[in-house]
Order: structure tokens, then C-alpha cells, then sequence
């Protein structure tokens, strides 16, 4: 997972930039990373960039808020804020 950027140089809030299509294999391998490296940096905050994904359809939205479920279990909090393009 080295497409995890730091934001505004902060230590622990991160922009996590998805491009192209997501299906079922990637985004299993993407929940797996993403907790792994939020794990290993210590993040309080991780963003995602959706403006790279051309259809966000269920199955995307679902693995997102999976991975969001994850997160709020493992920092003990989550919170969902979306910012249209």
C-alpha cells in the first residue's frame, strides 16, 4: 500500500487515493492493506479519494463502509463525512 499520502504533513491523517475499477479481489486485498497500514502508522484519520473510481456502485460503496466498520473498531470511533467533486 504505498499510495498512502500524508496530509498537510500531519503524522497521523493520511489520503488514501483509489483510481480505476474496484472489484471484489481488490477490494478484499484493500480492506487487508488499509487496516494493516492504519495499524502500523497510527493514524487517526484516513481519507479516501473516490475521484478516481468511475462508477461507484454498491459493491464498492459496501467494501468502503466495510473498511470504515473496521477502522471505527479498531481507533475505537469512525466518522463518515463526504465531500462531493
Amino acid at each position: 500500500m504505498n499510495y498512502l499520502y500524508r496530509w498537510f504533513q500531519s503524522p497521523k491523517v493520511y489520503i488514501l487515493p483509489l483510481i480505476g475499477e474496484v472489484d471484489p479481489e481488490r477490494a478484499t486485498l484493500l480492506l487487508e492493506e488499509t487496516l494493516k497500514k492504519a495499524n502500523e502508522l497510527k493514524l487517526s484519520h484516513l481519507l479516501f479519494d473516490l475521484s478516481g473510481v468511475m462508477i461507484v456502485d454498491t459493491m464498492v460503496a459496501h467494501q468502503i463502509f466495510k473498511i470504515v466498520d473496521a477502522l471505527g473498531l479498531l481507533w475505537g470511533k469512525n466518522n463518515i463525512n463526504w465531500y462531493p467533486a
